[in-house]
């Protein structure tokens, strides 16, 4: 086998755990940066308009159905398995912030949580997280 040969197998080993590496990490963030945003929507909300005693909000919520409704979204569009110019990524983190919020306005609905669940709090989650994952 000759050096070149070598060299560039173990180049494309390399390019092959990078590009996996930078996914997982990507997807890592995503979620991070999802339940941060859940949390600053709450205290934002909290802040504007007075706490609301009857605001019923479970951690499912918190911690799984609005980051993975997200999510979800974001490995439809191609978020996640390739890289894209800048204008076509914050398109499609635009498209899957929106679909996303619906998504979790429906299961709101279906799981008749959405009475004791702040309208505010979901506009502050969907903006917040399209700002906090676009940068």
């Amino acid at each position: 086998m000759s050096i070149d040969n070598q060299k560039t197998q173990i180049k494309l080993k390399y390019n092959k755990y990078a590009s996996l590496f930078s996914t997982m990490l990507r997807v890592v963030l995503d979620y991070i940066v999802a339940v941060f945003v859940v949390f600053a929507s709450l205290k934002l909300r909290d802040t504007i308009m007075a706490p609301k005693p009857n605001m019923v909000f479970p951690y499912a919520y918190r911690y799984v159905i609005l980051p993975f409704c997200y999510m979800t979204f974001a490995t439809l569009y191609g978020l996640y398995a390739k890289r894209q110019q800048f204008s076509e990524e914050i398109l499609c983190v635009l498209k899957s912030t929106c679909l996303g919020t619906l998504a979790v306005i429906v299961v709101l609905y279906l799981t008749k949580d959405a009475a004791s669940t702040s309208r505010l709090f979901v506009i502050f989650w969907a903006i917040l997280l399209f700002l906090c994952v676009s940068l």
